[in-house]
């Protein structure tokens, strides 16, 4: 008996690193592919526009892919540092616990010949362990980092304060602010930096505020 795979697509929308390509006992002509997103917060917004997507590639390339989208998430993840850690049972759930009529589920890593495409796991891009992997401009910021460095340069503007939230709750914000840091160097830049958490409770943003105007202000 011939089997034919089912490859899976994967979209990380956290910073897990699982997917799976699917052998089944049925012969496919038209190779299935699955969209699969696992996502936390914007969820609402988020999974809508995944499927319209998927609908839209379908009518683009039905003649060589049956292409769907799965989003799975569970409203109680809301933060992507929460999101990180619940991903792999989320992945091991839909596929391994849901129930399947003759088929034979494998669960594969990035390691593995599978396309994976991310938007924030920056360690990944490493293409030697992840030769698949395939990072979006989101993943280093690159493009957001080289049009502030060329908005301060145009201007001759090269002093920067950087006042960064440390929420667990903005991670992008997070590493946005990490990756100024190293970017923005001297001596071309003088970079001073502030932190503050925004759910802590209280935060004094007119101390922050004040640091920002004497630094600028020499």
């Amino acid at each position: 008996m011939r089997a034919s795979f089912e490859t899976v697509l994967i979209l990380l929308m956290s910073t897990f690193d699982l997917g799976q390509p699917q052998v089944s006992h049925q012969r496919m002509d038209t190779p299935k592919v699955t969209i699969l997103s696992a996502l936390s917060y914007q969820y609402v917004d988020i999974v809508p526009a995944l499927h319209v997507a998927a609908e839209e590639s379908q009518k683009l390339y039905s003649r060589y892919f049956d292409i769907n989208a799965l989003a799975i998430y569970r409203k109680e993840l809301y933060t992507c540092d929460s999101m990180d850690d619940a991903s792999v049972d989320l992945i091991s759930s839909n596929y391994y616990r849901r129930k399947r009529i003759n088929e034979l589920v494998v669960l594969l890593s990035p390691k593995w010949n599978i396309p994976v495409v991310s938007l924030l796991a920056t360690p990944l891009t490493e293409d030697r362990p992840f030769p698949t992997f395939i990072a979006s401009a989101p993943v280093s910021n690159i493009a957001i980092y080289s049009t502030v460095a060329g908005l301060l340069r145009r201007f001759s503007w090269h002093t920067v304060f950087l006042l960064c939230d440390t929420a667990a709750a903005v991670v992008f914000y997070r590493n946005l602010c990490a990756g100024f840091k190293l970017r923005l160097e001297p001596p071309e830049f003088a970079v001073f930096f502030s932190s503050f958490d925004s759910s802590s409770g209280y935060v004094d943003y007119d101390r922050h505020l004040a640091n920002v105007a004497t630094s600028s202000r020499g």
